[in-house]
């Protein structure tokens, strides 16, 4: 695999849309659709996870009544999502028509962790990504993309910066609830203190061949680190 990395060209001249840039308007407004999109799944993760601490509660204490009414009091453990989170997502469908629905974010804890959705079993699971470390920024921006290899094989990265803000990333082979490995991406950029993150794999047989993350420098330019596979 070829792994580069380019800086966005500045022309001379760019036409204006609602007074911005073209390329800075379309950037503005992916963002906000981005965080409706954003808030729309973090409102159906959040309630999910509230139902299944309620869920588990009632059976903990269910199953620790004793015979002769007594009972001790257990509460389930559930790690709360960070309160300034980042939330990214993926999703495909299998060859056999289901719809899967991935979301990423962080939790309390600065761990990484991940929901799951799909149209066959419609309910909502969560599961690790990576344990919390000194590798993951409090707050870090978050991007997750997947790769389309044939119709029976997929990979599924996600990227994050650490706390001296390189980007890191991580990769599945085919199995979107891991375990996930460092990818070749990880540790060998460095973005800027308030750099997003944006993520692009080829998701199709048609579509673009490539993988890519996007983040802004120290410098405040726009970077693109392209992994394109051979």
């Amino acid at each position: 695999m070829i792994l580069d990395i380019k800086e966005a060209a500045e022309p001379a001249k760019e036409p204006t849309i609602c007074g911005l840039r073209k390329n800075t308007f379309w950037i503005v407004l992916s963002f906000i659709l981005l965080m409706i999109i954003a808030v729309a799944v973090g409102g159906g993760v959040g309630g999910s996870l509230a139902n299944k601490k309620s869920n588990d509660s009632t059976s903990t204490t269910s199953d620790n009544t004793s015979s002769n009414g007594s009972s001790s009091e257990t509460t389930a453990t559930v790690i709360p999502l960070l309160s300034n989170t980042s939330l990214a997502s993926i999703n495909w469908t299998d060859a056999d028509g289901t719809s899967n629905y991935h979301v990423f974010y962080q939790l309390s804890t600065g761990a990484l962790a991940q929901s799951a959705w799909n149209t066959s079993t419609r309910t909502w699971t969560t599961h690790p990504v990576a344990p919390a470390s000194p590798l993951i920024k409090n707050g870090t921006p978050i991007a997750a993309s997947l790769y389309w290899h044939n119709a029976s094989r997929r990979s599924y990265q996600l990227y994050w910066l650490d706390p001296t803000n390189a980007v890191r990333g991580l990769l599945s082979n085919n199995a979107p609830l891991g375990p996930f490995a460092p990818s070749s991406v990880d540790g060998r950029y460095t973005a800027g203190p308030r750099s997003p993150l944006a993520s692009y794999g080829r998701a199709c047989p048609d579509c673009l061949d490539a993988n890519a993350v996007a983040f802004v420098d120290v410098d405040d330019r726009l970077r693109l680190a392209v992994n394109t596979p051979l």
